[in-house]
């Protein structure tokens, strides 16, 4: 169905962290190719994966955060433009650090802050666990955005799971999603 909607278009599409050759290799068979200019952005953390995409060159390597970065990018998302409270910035700085610079867990992880309570010895026992949230494999990934998905209220998590549910077994037409919630 996306190709025959893609077929004769000219388009970008924007795939986000792609994990194997394999995965690459199923999801292009969607994408037609007519020679017009249409483009496909795609992240990975693996430069097997980029190479393997026939990117003709055309790979850029992200650097990670520093812990600066890391801070600056945390305090941003929890406290919204207003200053870290003092006690909380030994314990903020460790959470940022063992995000290791990686934007999406310092994001998540500040997306748990942001709806705990601003006490020392709770941001404290989260910067000792962070290390078991954060880790460079997929199943570390699913973690840390599981620790997001766990401070959801209970409707919205209810909603997640039945949209999971969907796009693992059945077609979604454009436009129809409101009708299955």
């Amino acid at each position: 169905m996306l190709h025959r909607s893609l077929y004769c278009q000219r388009y970008l599409i924007v795939i986000d962290d792609i994990w194997s050759t394999e995965a690459w290799d199923k999801l292009k068979l969607f994408f037609p190719d007519h020679n017009n200019r249409s483009r496909i952005l795609l992240t990975s953390r693996l430069n097997e994966v980029a190479s393997h995409a026939k990117s003709h060159g055309l790979i850029h390597h992200l650097q990670h955060l520093s812990e600066e970065e890391s801070w600056k990018l945390l305090c941003e998302k929890v406290f919204k433009g207003d200053e870290c409270p003092k006690w909380l910035v030994d314990p903020g700085k460790q959470i940022a650090k063992n995000c290791h610079g990686l934007p999406l867990s310092v994001v998540v992880m500040a997306g748990v802050l942001a709806k705990e309570a601003r006490n020392k010895d709770l941001w404290v026992k989260i910067s000792c666990s962070v290390q078991s949230y954060i880790a460079s494999d997929e199943k570390g990934c699913l973690e840390t955005i599981a620790l997001s998905y766990d401070h959801l209220p209970l409707h919205l998590r209810v909603c997640f799971l039945y949209l999971g549910w969907i796009l693992l077994n059945t077609t979604l037409l454009y436009g129809k999603q409101q009708d299955f919630y």
